[in-house]
């Protein structure tokens, strides 16, 4: 049973992007300037902000329909859990699976847009050119199948484990067989 679970699993495709959080350009200045000296914590927030917004369901339907799934694909991607994780103050990890390669590169791009294009809505009204920006390295894609070695020992464990509980049914089954033959 299990090489045929080995043989016959669906394919599934495990893709990743990392946004970094940085600034447009940088303000030179020799006066002492407020943002500055708070920029890494306001860096921390907007990953943050940008983590829970892309683990929103409007995020999820932004980055699908960006990304142009097919309806399946729609519906698994977007009821699925999608794993996004700060790496750091100013990092952003983001994983996902699909059934298609394809569809696996195609969020990953558009888990980059719909981020960037998020942190320029939230940049419209800036009084200040040094804003935020999101940079995004192309998106990592690998299978994630199975492998034998896991298949097969998970068919090992479950085979000793019912044959462990069907041999200690039978012993007991044929000590109460004996047990009543006795009276």
């Amino acid at each position: 049973g299990a090489l045929l679970f080995f043989v016959f699993q669906p394919s599934r495709y495990q893709g990743e992007v990392v946004l970094s959080i940085t600034r447009t350009a940088l303000s030179e200045s020799t006066e002492y300037a407020y943002d500055e000296y708070y920029r890494f914590q306001a860096d921390e927030k907007l990953a943050e902000t940008i983590t829970q917004y892309l683990m929103s369901m409007k995020g999820k339907q932004l980055v699908a329909d960006r990304a142009e799934l097919s309806r399946e694909s729609y519906k698994q991607y977007t009821e699925r859990r999608l794993r996004i994780a700060r790496l750091g103050t100013q990092l952003i990890l983001a994983e996902y699976a699909m059934p298609s390669r394809t569809e696996t590169e195609r969020i990953g791009e558009a888990i980059a847009f719909v981020a960037s294009s998020y942190v320029a809505s939230l940049n419209e009204d800036a009084r200040d050119s040094t804003w935020f920006t999101i940079l995004a390295q192309d998106p990592v894609v690998a299978e994630a199948r199975w492998s034998i070695f896991r298949v097969m020992g998970i068919g090992m464990f479950g085979g000793v484990f019912l044959a462990f509980w069907a041999v200690l049914v039978r012993i007991f089954i044929e000590g109460y067989r004996r047990y009543r033959n006795a009276c």
